[in-house]
């Protein structure tokens, strides 16, 4: 009787951990699908994580269960393999969509959808770079002179940039 609750015991907590990690993979894969790299730069090393504790977990219930221990080592090797590639795919774009903005600012505007604009005079062009979050960082005052990393937004047809880095 022990053996067959530590079996299935075992078994149950793996499949809860292979449930949960399904779970957080489908809200980091509405980022994927909605293009939204910046969101998922920042949340791919907490899942990660997540991963890498469920896995843990995981070992100790196949030492319990080692019959369907193998089995669910498939799912989280996989998961795993998504996990590289979506890494790979933050890496191509921010190579392709990234662009540092340099220079004086002129002026600093928060705008009524929340979100706000800095205009960067880079001696040649003044640059409007957007600000989905102003309220989590430190907006700069007009005169300094700021280095701004950028990504390349389409936004309804129009293109614009936002910030993602800023060094002052």
């Amino acid at each position: 009787m022990l053996a067959i609750y530590l079996f299935t015991s075992a078994t149950f907590c793996s499949f809860i951990l292979e449930e949960s990690l399904q779970c957080y993979g489908f809200g980091v894969m509405s980022l994927v699908m909605n293009d939204d790299w910046d969101m998922l730069r920042e949340e791919l090393p907490k899942y990660q994580a997540f991963h890498d504790t469920c896995q843990g977990i995981h070992y100790i219930a196949t030492v319990l269960n080692p019959l369907t221990g193998y089995y669910f080592q498939l799912y989280f090797d996989a998961d795993q393999r998504k996990i590289d590639i979506w890494n790979r795919q933050i890496e191509r774009h921010d190579s392709r969509f990234r662009e540092t903005v340099a220079g004086e600012v002129r002026k600093v505007s928060t705008n009524g959808d929340g979100t706000a604009i800095i205009a960067i005079d880079t001696g040649s062009v003044v640059q409007n770079v957007y600000i989905p979050f102003p309220e989590i960082i430190t907006l700069p005052e007009p005169g300094e002179l700021v280095q701004l990393e950028c990504a390349t937004k389409y936004i309804r047809g129009s293109h614009r940039l936002e910030l993602v880095r800023m060094k002052v």
